[in-house]
């Protein structure tokens, strides 16, 4: 029975024709291990050599969360776990790239009413939304 060093036309260990010309053998098996090591290890390291890592990129309406959730645990206020989880839960939309629906501007609209020192930075998060 002929055995090969090829898959589908690609040959599967470039440096191994003593095996494909029948010099190793079964004793020879932790050389042929040693071998297949050798080159699986060449062909992943060349694979994720110009692999660069991901890099994370916060988008403008992130830090505008994370700014204005900032703010707002600056604060203290009857509702303002109300606001931290819609915060939260609009992080999460902007992250999974997914609009943010109304129910969330305006709740966090009515649970931010009674301080009037976010009105400011309340609008214009809002109006960042919106973009």
């Amino acid at each position: 029975m002929q055995r090969s060093t090829h898959v589908k036309g690609r040959r599967f260990l470039p440096n191994f024709d003593s095996a494909e010309k029948g010099e190793l053998g079964k004793r020879d098996l932790e050389k042929i291990v040693n071998l297949y090591n050798a080159c699986m290890q060449a062909n992943t390291d060349e694979s994720f050599k110009n692999v660069s890592p991901p890099t994370v990129i916060e988008s403008e309406k992130i830090l505008a969360v994370k700014n204005f959730m900032t703010k707002v645990e600056a604060e203290n206020f009857v509702t303002k776990k109300d606001a931290i989880d819609i915060l939260k839960d609009v992080q999460s939309k902007i992250i999974k790239n997914e609009s943010v629906p109304n129910y969330l501007i305006e709740g966090l609209k009515s649970s931010l009413a009674e301080v009037p020192s976010l009105t400011t930075d309340l609008d214009n998060f809002v109006s960042l939304l919106k973009k």
